[in-house]
């Protein structure tokens, strides 16, 4: 069989471009002049999505209707997936059903994905991370618990503060 590739995200603005370019190069970019050969491709699209785009590019498109919420879904994705290349490109920039879904998605979705990888047997995994949870204005990695009334958080146990994984110096 030939190659593949797995892609999260499209059909959004980043995950189509990363489609289109592995299905059709990019000229203006050295190294990705050509299209990679006979690749497959198989996308991840939320349920009702727009997918008219990608569906015309090849035939060598695989569109996967699911969401990274959904563990079965993750698992359909990557049924006969040994060997493939992941493309996780997905993510919540502005959450239609309150905060939390950032960690649902950009973070717990994140984990399920790699970790279905790795149980298919994938052979890289390349993540593009949007902003949400597990980092803060100021680059720190925290525990945190969200909640829906606003973009803020609480920390647990850490009077907040947060430290400098390096230097050990408060911030």
């Amino acid at each position: 069989a030939s190659p593949l590739a797995i892609v999260t995200g499209a059909p959004g603005w980043l995950g189509t471009r990363l489609v289109e370019t592995l299905v059709t190069g990019m000229s203006e970019v050295p190294g990705l002049e050509a299209p990679l050969g006979e690749r497959r491709v198989r996308c991840l699209c939320l349920p009702g999505s727009d997918t008219s785009s990608l569906s015309k590019l090849s035939d060598r498109v695989q569109l996967v209707e699911g969401d990274l919420t959904d563990a079965a879904s993750v698992k359909r994705l990557f049924e006969g997936a040994k060997g493939a290349t992941v493309f996780h490109s997905a993510g919540v920039i502005h959450p239609t059903r309150g905060v939390k879904q950032f960690t649902d998605v950009n973070v717990e979705g994140t984990r399920r994905i790699a970790a279905e990888a790795e149980s298919a047997g994938a052979r890289r995994l390349g993540e593009g991370a949007t902003g949400g949870p597990g980092r803060d204005r100021r680059g720190c990695r925290d525990r945190r618990e969200y909640d829906d009334r606003s973009w803020r958080h609480r920390r647990h146990g850490d009077r907040g503060r947060c430290q400098d994984r390096q230097s050990g110096a408060d911030r």
